[in-house]
């Protein structure tokens, strides 16, 4: 449905560079952000959010099965993975990783004949799609068009950045099938690297007040540190490696990344985001 911008906001209260606060019509608080030149809005309060676009608000695109076939993204994207990619009626793969029907809707997870694939986000819109085939002997992961973002997000207390996808399905199954009390908003860059266009998206739907935590896989400290530095101009930033630093693990063990860590020491895992929360939000 299409709604005039005007009508979403109230009150205008201040300009911060391309970006304009606005008080919000859904909840009348004054935490709806619009980027002028994106056309993106969000209130970081109730969590409406959208894209304005002549002047209405055109909702956040959500995939819907429907659209693949009707996609030329995914058209070419299914002739790049030489028929593994085939829409089918449910996913498989997400039960041996612990991961509900739940999570991989809330990253709009599509099954495919062999695998899942997973949408890439700018601006509120699908530019491009990664799969990924856990039998194949060539390459697991397989991807189309720009590289943007796979975001879930709740009423926020930080902000996480992972790696790889199964790293942020992860930590978002464990965090909220819990009562770790953790609230927050998790993207995932697919590679080790932010690029400029995820940077814009990743600052413009992450609140100014909420400190970003960079959790990479511990095999690239490099990328890590380099994440967080262009970051940091705009935010509180902490790189956090897999390191879980438990007493009752005897010390610090290292991960290969976040997933291994949710799946072999999930309440340790739990145990050591509250504690970096408690020392950084």
């Amino acid at each position: 449905m299409r709604i005039a911008f005007e009508d979403l906001v109230g009150r205008h209260i201040k300009d911060h560079g391309q970006e304009s606060v606005y008080e919000c019509q859904a909840c009348g608080r004054p935490k709806l952000w619009h980027n002028q030149v994106t056309g993106l809005y969000q209130c970081f309060s109730c969590g409406v959010s959208g894209c304005v676009q002549g002047g209405f608000s055109v909702p956040q695109q959500s995939l819907k099965r429907e659209q693949l076939e009707g996609d030329d993204h995914f058209q070419k994207f299914r002739e790049l993975a030489r028929g593994h990619i085939e829409p089918t009626p449910m996913i498989t793969g997400l039960a041996d990783r612990g991961i509900t029907r739940e999570t991989a809707e809330r990253f709009d997870v599509f099954p495919l004949s062999e695998g899942m694939g997973f949408p890439m986000y700018l601006g509120g819109r699908v530019v491009g799609y990664q799969a990924y085939h856990p039998n194949s002997s060539d390459k697991r992961y397989v991807s189309y068009g720009q590289r943007g973002i796979g975001t879930a997000a709740s009423n926020v207390r930080g902000t996480i950045i992972c790696e790889g996808i199964f790293d942020a399905l992860s930590l978002w199954e464990l965090f909220y099938t819990s009562v770790c009390g953790l609230t927050l908003r998790i993207y995932c860059t697919f590679g080790n690297q932010i690029t400029r266009e995820q940077l814009t998206e990743v600052l413009y739907l992450s609140s100014h007040q909420v400190p970003m935590f960079v959790a990479f896989d511990s095999d690239k400290p490099s990328e890590l540190a380099q994440a967080c530095c262009m970051l940091k101009p705009y935010r509180k930033v902490v790189g956090i490696p897999p390191i879980l630093e438990r007493g009752d693990l005897g010390g610090a063990v290292e991960l290969k990344d976040w997933d291994e860590a949710v799946r072999l020491y999930p309440e340790a895992t739990i145990e050591f985001w509250k504690d970096i929360f408690e020392r950084h939000a």
